[in-house]
């Protein structure tokens, strides 16, 4: 047979009674990134031919919105003065000047830290705009989690902090997801967001090679579910080109995209085009340009809805720049909607999710399925992501040892109150004292920080955090394993309870602690298991004499 037609049998059998099977996908795929010689350099030309969906406009959404790192280049700390330049911004922009336009956020961590400077006008506001849906939370967590080298229970772990916030605070349980920057993405993620009752999600960093794939099948839109066992499949929609910044979000030319990012007004994109205002004289040019765009972006969904986001790392952070940005796109808007085929709105995840599976061209078919994930990433050439299985191998494993103390420590305060009642604002302390320890957890499992990606005085910082933490969660256990278990009257009249390790810096392993028997005729040994069921294994100790 032809190795042509063995090649698209093998294609073929990958798409299951209309399921992706990534497993198998990843077997017959060509992974080079070859060059088309079209602006959509890993991609292929797209012809535009007058789409057309039964009388109906394409309805393009647009998603103003921005990625805050909680630590890159730069600390947790140190960016935050950005994060609340965007914030007060968001919240002002909102509310005084463009009443239409939206907004969308993912980091907690961040929202929750400008929460705590805000002034009472601001909380109000905010609330006010989540109500109206004008300010969405999209996943909620604590972070945008890795999903390659974390562990399951953590990231069960960041998503409660975030989502307990957001609820405890803002009163609201996110159903939709935005996960535009991870290194590739985890079947576990989707499977836990359908456990949460997610209605649909965003994602960006697959292969290249699966993105032009699916372009070609129109199936960047499908409900991701797996061979264990969803709740239920989970909408997903892959954004299709190199990118998640204004360049590559548009359409496929990112020259003629960059140009309409008026939050960089006077500054020379990346292909040297200076970037104008718009003016009575361009205006129409403009409309034209970027209308063009989005009807050749259309070509790559079913739908005749589109999603545009407006954003990218820390965007909208100098005085001025949401404000022009927006309203430069009312302007443009305004323009484009003058034609009757296409309708041009600001708008959040939730509404183009709901928009597309409400759709009749949608729902009239049975909607394209896909199981499994899609590791390794690679954005282009050869270039695979996967260093970073392995990298900053010490503090993968520390923030492990301190998941495992803060873990310890929540099931032996829970004992403790069954046990003996407490008082109330001593268990509130115990509780806030624990969080604490489990917010440095889920901060750590951004996908710069256990990644190892972040740079090295960034590395540092999250080191120092993650010792100061493991020295507090000690001393809790500590203390809860006194209350607990160590009875008043004991044979070895031992007042206080310490690890049997010590580490003395962030960078340095634990070393074992001898035990000292001289002078006290025995010493109590205390083994805590935090797991739910018994088991065995081999407890080494040293001591310093082998008579006791």
């Amino acid at each position: 047979m032809d190795p042509i037609a063995i090649g698209l049998l093998l294609l073929a059998a990958c798409y299951v009674h209309g399921k992706i099977v990534m497993s198998q996908l990843q077997k017959t795929m060509d992974f080079t990134d070859v060059d088309e010689g079209v602006p959509w350099k890993q991609g292929f030309h797209i012809e535009y031919h007058n789409l057309t969906f039964e009388g109906e406009p394409i309805v393009v959404h647009i998603v103003p919105w921005t990625h805050v790192d909680p630590g890159w280049r730069k600390t947790y700390e140190e960016y935050f003065p950005d994060v609340k330049n965007i914030l007060d911004a968001v919240v002002d922009v909102l509310s005084n000047k463009i009443p239409e336009a939206r907004f969308i956020w993912g980091e907690i961590s961040y929202l929750e830290m400008w929460w705590r400077s805000a002034s009472s006008s601001q909380k109000k506001q905010l609330r006010t705009l989540v109500r109206e849906n004008k300010f969405e939370i999209v996943t909620g967590g604590w972070v945008q989690a890795d999903e390659a080298t974390t562990h399951y229970q953590d990231i069960i772990s960041e998503m409660n902090d975030g989502l307990s916030w957001v609820w405890e605070t803002l009163q609201v349980h996110p159903r939709f997801g935005y996960s535009n920057d991870p290194f590739g993405h985890s079947s576990f993620l989707p499977h836990l967001l359908s456990l949460a009752e997610f209605e649909g999600t965003v994602i960006n960093r697959i292969h290249f090679a699966y993105k032009k794939e699916f372009a070609h099948n129109k199936s960047l839109e499908f409900m991701w579910e797996q061979d264990f066992g969803s709740y239920q499949p989970l909408f997903t929609h892959v954004m299709p080109f190199f990118a998640y910044d204004i360049p590559h979000t548009c359409g496929p030319n990112p020259k003629v995209c960059a140009l309409y990012d008026f939050s960089a007004l006077r500054r020379r994109t990346e292909w040297g085009d200076l970037r104008e205002d718009i003016s009575p004289e361009n205006l129409q040019t403009k409309a034209n340009d970027l209308l063009q765009q989005y009807k050749e972006k259309a070509m790559l969904f079913k739908t005749n809805h589109l999603l545009v986001p407006l954003g990218y790392d820390f965007s909208y952070a100098t005085p001025q720049s949401l404000e022009r940005q927006l309203t430069s796109y009312q302007v443009l808007i305004q323009e484009i909607n003058k034609q009757s085929q296409v309708m041009v709105k600001f708008s959040t995840i939730s509404d183009y999710i709901t928009s597309v599976t409400q759709s009749r061209f949608w729902t009239r078919e049975p909607s394209p399925m896909l199981e499994g994930d899609f590791f390794p990433y690679s954005d282009l050439r050869q270039d695979y992501w996967t260093g970073f299985f392995s990298s900053r191998a010490f503090y993968k494993a520390l923030i492990r040892q301190l998941s495992d103390a803060v873990r310890a420590s929540q099931l032996l305060l829970s004992v403790c109150v069954i046990r003996e009642p407490m008082d109330l604002s001593n268990v509130t302390i115990l509780l806030q004292e624990i969080q604490s320890c489990s917010h440095i957890v889920s901060l750590y499992q951004h996908h710069d920080a256990i990644t190892g990606t972040s740079k090295l005085p960034v590395v540092i910082d999250y080191g120092k955090k993650i010792f100061s933490a493991r020295e507090k969660a000690t001393r809790l256990l500590e203390y809860l394993l006194e209350k607990t278990i160590v009875k008043k009257e004991t044979p070895c009249n031992t007042p206080h309870l310490s690890p049997n390790y010590v580490q003395t810096r962030y960078d340095t392993v634990d070393q074992p602690l001898m035990i000292h028997f001289e002078g006290l005729g025995c010493r109590p040994v205390v083994l805590f298991n935090s797991l739910i069921q018994e088991h065995s294994e081999l407890v080494s100790l040293i001591v310093s004499t082998p008579f006791c």
